[in-house]
Order: C-alpha cells, then structure tokens, then sequence
C-alpha cells in the first residue's frame, strides 16, 4: 500500500479520530465525490470496515486495527507538521 496523506486525507482522518464510527453526515463539507473516492481508498487498503447502518439507513464506518495504526500515525504527521510551522515563525 502506497501512503498517501494530503490535507483533505488530514481532514478525513480528523472525523474517524474524534467519532471512531462515522456515516456520510459527518463528512458534510466533504464535497460528494471526494467523499466517495477517500472511503473507497480506505476500505480498499482495509483501513475501514462496515458497521452496520443507523436508522437514517446510512452506512456507519469503523476503522480496522490497520486503520488504526494509520489514523495514529496521520495525526502524529499533523502534530509535527504544525509544530514545524511553529517552530519557523520563531526563528
């Protein structure tokens, strides 16, 4: 699996970090397509699994023990990639 992390990716990842299971609602400024092409990358590398669907009828998602490792790492990158843009301004 190739990775790939883009601040969309950073975004998306974001929602799964802070819910832990997700639907389409909550990825509502994702615009549609963008959506539809992160999900089917992620559960494509089993990153994501279905869990079932609310009572809206729509998907919920989880992410895998593989997706996990990866939401953790995703955010680790976000946290140095802010505290380097931090670190410049000082300088």
């Amino acid at each position: 699996m190739d990775i790939i992390v883009t601040k969309r990716i950073i975004k998306f990842v974001e929602v799964f970090h802070r819910k832990g299971e997700v639907c389409r609602q909550d990825f509502k400024g994702t615009p549609l397509l963008s959506y539809y092409a992160l999900m089917k990358y992620f559960r494509e590398n089993g990153l994501i699994k279905c869990n079932g669907v609310n009572d809206r009828n729509q998907k919920l998602w989880i992410p895998t023990e593989k997706g996990k490792k990866y939401i953790e790492l995703v955010m680790n990158l976000k946290e140095v990639l802010e505290n380097g843009k931090n670190n410049e301004s000082v300088k």
